[in-house]
């Protein structure tokens, strides 16, 4: 489950958030199957906390400003996502801490980003359970960062550890800039990583294997990877049989069934 939040609407002129969605929703394509993700445009106070409990996300994706403060969210209530309420609203809810967060929070419209600000918005995840934090610590210019998350999260669910996965993706990076096509040439070197774990202890992506899948269940049926990838409703029908899990458990499988008209999901 991947929440991705955005301080500034992709409308916004100032920060590029349109491209850096598409390119996450390119980065996380291929494994959409096990994915699924909830887009949150400037919510509100109560509305980000009402999210973070229900959808209780594996990993959360922030894309906006970062400020002296938080993380800035620049909706029809302007406010900022401190470490103290990141705290407060996260610490008592055992086993719904999120495994990630990454903050691609570039400058704020007051001056550049401290990195000291960045260590203590780490810092406040780390505390209360999450396992690994990247943050930036400088500006990132809007193509540079969309590529840097999509490589990412592309490495990442193909099984690379998260540090190789950024690493990796720092090169890819830095290999554009080398060709003139993005930024500027230190906006490679500008994500940090924070875990609580040593990289090989962290949690690394198991992603649908097929080819196991079919060895172990000859009859499986196929799996189709060309229909559209419809988060919202399958997010309804995992709800509705949320009751009949138990019983799906026992028997090993679960059949989900409409009329004639449903069309076709993943």
């Amino acid at each position: 489950r991947v929440l991705i939040v955005l301080g500034e609407k992709e409308s916004a002129t100032n920060i590029d958030v349109a491209s850096e969605v598409a390119a996450l929703e390119d980065g996380i394509w291929e494994h959409r199957q096990s994915i699924t993700r909830h887009i949150v445009e400037t919510p509100s106070e109560q509305a980000l906390k009402r999210e973070l409990l229900s959808f209780r996300p594996h990993v959360i994706h922030f894309i906006g400003h970062g400020s002296s403060t938080g993380l800035e969210i620049n909706g029809a209530n302007v406010w900022d996502w401190t470490p103290e309420n990141i705290m407060e609203w996260l610490q008592d809810v055992t086993g719904r801490v999120p495994h990630l967060v990454f903050m691609n929070a570039c400058r704020s419209q007051g001056g550049p980003v401290d990195a000291s600000e960045v260590h203590s918005l780490s810092a406040s995840f780390l505390e209360i359970g999450v396992a690994a934090v990247i943050g930036m610590t400088g500006d990132v210019e809007g193509p540079a960062a969309a590529h840097l998350a999509s490589s990412f999260y592309n490495r990442w669910l193909k099984g690379e550890h998260l540090d190789q996965a950024l690493n990796n993706a720092r090169s890819d990076v830095k290999t554009l800039i080398s060709s003139n096509q993005v930024g500027r040439v230190r906006q490679p070197f500008l994500p940090c990583l924070t875990s609580a774990y040593t990289p090989e202890k962290w949690l690394r992506w198991r992603d649908f294997d097929e080819t196991k899948a079919r060895l172990n269940h000859p009859d499986l049926i196929k799996v189709h990877n060309t229909f559209v990838g419809r988060y919202d409703l399958r997010d309804r029908v995992l709800s509705a049989g949320q009751g009949k899990m138990d019983a799906a458990a026992a028997l090993g499988v679960l059949v989900v069934h409409g009329d004639l008209s449903s069309g076709k999901t993943d």
